[in-house]
């Protein structure tokens, strides 16, 4: 398969997922967010040594934009990154979290898209907080 295609595949995943959250799924991932970075920090543990940094900051930003700490906020960003942390805090995707070497791969690949999709907004966000915006935040 192309990596072109593959690459829109996941990006019309995320676009959908974003758009098809709940309320009771947003409220979910936002009480489980401490619990979603430790499972990134785990898979960073392997191959995956960037979804721990990404998962942080994602993280941070859901909790100040659901609480106002962040305001101006894109809905859109907002939105895609509760589907990535969702996405991350299921044990069973497109590809099982228990497989090793690849079982994070597909994690990974939806929280780097979100994170290159809204870019801009979140190097605002990390600006605002102090954050160095680094190569780890943009590749797997």
């Amino acid at each position: 398969m192309p990596v072109m295609k593959v690459t829109s595949d996941i990006a019309e995943l995320v676009l959908r997922g974003g758009q098809n959250l709940t309320q009771a799924e947003i409220a979910d991932v936002r009480k489980r967010i401490p619990w979603i970075k430790a499972k990134a920090a785990y898979a960073a543990k392997g191959k995956f040594a960037n979804l721990e940094p990404q998962a942080d900051l994602l993280g941070d930003y859901v909790e100040d934009c659901l609480d106002g700490k962040f305001p101006g906020a894109d809905d859109a960003a907002v939105m895609e990154a509760c589907f990535a942390l969702h996405y991350l805090s299921r044990g069973v995707d497109i590809i099982p979290d228990s497989i090793p070497e690849l079982g994070y791969s597909d994690d990974a690949s939806i929280v780097l898209c979100v994170m290159t999709s809204h870019e801009p907004e979140f190097r605002r966000y990390a600006e605002s907080r102090g954050i160095e915006w680094s190569e780890q935040f943009h590749t797997i």
